[in-house]
């Protein structure tokens, strides 16, 4: 089976900014070229397109991973149930029952601990 899609961004750049890593620099590209080898199984659903003359996984798509590192895609428009069935079949265990209320959605996870994000999901209660 091919690659995933990259699930890290390229280091911040900007007056304030440190310099990437070797090893950061070393995952980001790792993640580039895994995003650029379609997986199998998207090939297949002819869920593709060309950018700039590169092929690309038609968007949205997703890749979901579980502990394992067995793969579950879902490609191109699909509806949300398919993506939640993915990350189920990932390990990914659901939470809530139901649609959660605009105030009940963001929250902050341990990848989002920045203050910003911290400071935006912190709310008062109506």
């Amino acid at each position: 089976m091919g690659g995933g899609l990259p699930v890290s961004a390229p280091p911040a750049r900007g007056a304030d900014a440190r310099p990437a890593s070797e090893a950061t620099t070393a995952a980001f590209a790792a993640h580039v070229e895994e995003a650029r080898d379609i997986p199998d199984e998207a090939r297949a659903a002819g869920k593709l397109s060309q950018t700039e003359g590169r092929e690309r996984l038609s968007f949205p798509s997703a890749i979901f991973i579980g502990k394992s590192g067995e793969r579950h895609g879902v490609w191109g428009f699909q509806p949300a149930e398919a993506y939640r069935e993915a990350a189920l079949a990932a390990g990914a265990t659901q939470t809530n029952r139901g649609p959660l209320t605009p105030l009940d959605a963001p929250q902050p996870t341990p990848s989002s601990g920045t203050t910003p994000s911290k400071a935006a999901c912190a709310r008062p209660e109506p």
